[in-house]
């Protein structure tokens, strides 16, 4: 495989290179070898490697096809042929396969038209209901990349039974700099989860006011080091303006 990668990259004949990598797919005798073999498609963007690639998104070896997902990703925007079957993988029955696709759907969004926006859009609001709590952590991560006109409402996602879940929807939420999401962001201070906790305070303490203030005080004594810490720095950029809040350390 590493050969392999030598010849593509000194320009060998695009025949005989991709004659090469097929033989060593079939002949593959472990999946790490079609892997490693798929892998190296990744870095070469054309119509043989796409073609070479694609039937692979339905090899029995979840892996293959996670990988296969995976090396196919950045070539979405030039090749159209690779999302209807990347919307398949949306459905895949394995969560990682899954997940790649919804990574991939995040990335394909530059120089959309509305239309195509909205769709994209809506197929990465379908992912915020797979039951893989790893699926809808990264498909609510996909909504840093997308335009802010077309972000659902992700606020449910807040009470998510999933804490990666709750902390990423804090993240994307603060983001937006939106001063409506503050009010939902706040009962995050007291998540069971520090990961959470940690969040609410990092996005609410690049709000200023006297009421962001008295929120965080209280987060100077968490059980959690990372959050006492985290308050102690929002809290520490704010002393020059307030003074008083020398006295709230512990």
């Amino acid at each position: 495989t590493i050969a392999l990668t030598g010849l593509g990259q000194r320009g060998y004949n695009e025949q005989y290179f991709f004659g090469e990598i097929t033989r060593l797919l079939k002949n593959a005798t472990d999946s790490q070898e079609q892997q490693a073999a798929i892998y190296v498609l990744r870095n070469y963007n054309s119509q043989k490697a796409v073609d070479t690639l694609l039937p692979f998104l339905n090899h029995k070896d979840a892996s293959i096809r996670e990988t296969t997902a995976f090396s196919l990703g950045n070539k979405m925007n030039a090749y159209p042929k690779i999302e209807k079957p990347m919307q398949a993988a949306l459905k895949d029955n394995n969560e990682w396969v899954r997940r790649q696709a919804v990574i991939n759907f995040g990335s394909f969004n530059s120089n959309l038209d509305s239309y195509k926006q909205k769709e994209i859009t809506r197929l990465i609001e379908n992912a915020l209901k797979d039951p893989s709590p790893f699926v809808r952590q990264t498909a609510i991560e996909a909504f840093k990349f997308i335009p802010k006109a077309h972000i659902p409402d992700l606020t449910p996602h807040l009470k998510d039974n999933d804490w990666r879940v709750r902390q990423v929807t804090v993240d994307v939420l603060g983001a937006t700099n939106n001063p409506k999401f503050i009010n939902p962001i706040i009962p995050k201070l007291k998540d069971e989860a520090w990961q959470v906790r940690y969040s609410a305070v990092e996005t609410l303490g690049k709000i200023n006011g006297p009421r962001i203030i008295d929120l965080l005080i209280p987060r100077l004594h968490d059980e959690s080091q990372s959050v006492r810490d985290a308050a102690k720095f929002s809290l520490a950029q704010k002393i020059v303006d307030n003074p008083a809040l020398v006295k709230a350390y512990p």
